[in-house]
């Protein structure tokens, strides 16, 4: 899978060279390693279709038979990431298979904070989620308007979603500075979310159901960065737009 910024269509792999290399046959990691132009000290992390840690044998079993793979080169801390593809699918509208008034593909993760994170229960009645991988520069564009955004409304949640491993999030944490909660190694969140564009913010209510959907790019006018305020206004027209939950539905 290749998750390409605002206005670029999901394409099924990270490189064009792992798609062109997953057809060629690897009889052992250290041919892998060769293919990929990877150093021999490189970390290799191995995931199934549905995000889930898989071993070499197993990986270069499905490969050697047909299986293609998404490959994401060595970040900071010396991992590469390695995920066997998915066959492509038609999405449900422009930005993906996130529908306004469903619930939220469903997963249960643990965030950045180490705490487990669910799908159906949020900590506040409006959180908003940002879509994000951490090679996309328009999401890193965005980071100052989510950080001032938090900062201003602490009432409101904040939480990044991504399909990166959680051993990526320190060095992407330490040279951008992202505040948000994050909540890593949601592969199969993305698979089933399908989402096309990044960056992507949605807004959920306390028990995951998505109540607006937008790219990044549209909350703010052209000719400028999105900003705070822009977030602000977005939240609180959706705020208006949604009944106040009952008593039992805050609990």
């Amino acid at each position: 899978m290749k998750w390409l910024c605002a206005f670029v269509v999901v394409a099924m792999t990270f490189l064009e060279a792992a798609s062109a290399a997953s057809q060629v046959a690897y009889p052992d990691e250290a041919a892998l390693r060769r293919g990929l132009s990877m150093p021999p000290d490189t970390k290799l992390l191995y995931r199934d279709t549905n995000g889930a840690s898989i071993g070499a044998k197993t990986f270069l079993d499905r490969v050697n038979t047909g299986t293609g793979f998404a490959f994401k080169p060595a970040n900071a801390d010396g991992f590469a990431v390695l995920t066997l593809d998915s066959p492509p699918r038609t999405p449900r509208t422009p930005l993906g298979d996130l529908i306004i008034g469903e619930p939220i593909p469903a997963f249960s993760l643990t965030s950045s904070t180490g705490r487990q994170v669910t799908s159906t229960r949020f900590d506040h009645d409006f959180t908003v989620i940002d879509f994000f991988f951490v090679d996309c520069g328009g999401c890193i564009k965005e980071i100052p308007a989510l950080n001032a955004f938090h900062a201003a409304h602490p009432d409101i949640g904040a939480m990044s979603i991504t399909y990166d491993a959680a051993a990526e999030l320190p060095a992407f944490k330490n040279k951008f500075g992202l505040t948000w909660e994050i909540v890593p190694d949601a592969v199969t969140f993305y698979q089933k979310a399908n989402i096309q564009m990044f960056p992507t913010l949605g807004i959920v209510d306390r028990h995951g159901k998505l109540l607006d959907l937008k790219g990044g790019w549209t909350l703010h006018p052209p000719g400028r960065t999105l900003n705070g305020e822009d977030i602000e206004r977005w939240v609180t027209d959706v705020r208006h737009a949604t009944p106040a939950p009952r008593s039992s539905e805050t609990r």
